[in-house]
């Protein structure tokens, strides 16, 4: 299957509809399964870097047992591959609010070289393409060699 990379776009002006439209196939990140699993909310969604990045803030149960939150960010390159690790101040970093996770993802944005980032996904999709199609004509390939099965 052919996967074409579009843009982000804005779909929404609901931020979880946002993001879930966004990343429908490319990261399950967002879905209803998820959100439900980690009690997940989306606090913001947009895109930047002209729809090649899209920038979600999230809050979660801090823990299984804890009724606490814990607030982030996650920076999506075109591919649903997120990016915003390499952005960080510290890696596995939570925020104590929305107001700080937005600003750091405000910080990390302004680090990334979003024309290196699409390069990258492109070579990524590009790459999984190769394989996949690599991989039906080998079996198409065996399937004619054993008579058609």
């Amino acid at each position: 299957m052919v996967t074409i990379v579009e843009k982000f776009k804005e779909h929404s002006y609901n931020p979880k509809r946002n993001a879930q439209a966004n990343l429908r196939g490319r990261s399950y990140f967002v879905s209803d399964d998820t959100l439900r699993f980690f009690n997940g909310r989306v606090l913001n969604s947009y895109h930047a870097a002209e729809g090649r990045l899209f920038v979600l803030v999230h809050s979660q149960k801090a823990g299984f047992d804890d009724y606490a939150r814990e607030f982030d960010f996650r920076i999506f390159a075109l591919d649903g591959q997120t990016i915003d690790d390499k952005y960080r101040e510290e890696k596995y970093e939570k925020f104590k609010n929305g107001t700080a996770a937005r600003k750091a993802a405000r910080k990390a944005l302004e680090q990334i070289d979003a024309t290196h980032e699409t390069d990258q996904a492109v070579q990524r999709v590009a790459h999984s393409q190769e394989f996949e199609l690599r991989q039906i004509t080998n079996h198409w390939l065996h399937c004619q060699r054993r008579g058609g099965e």
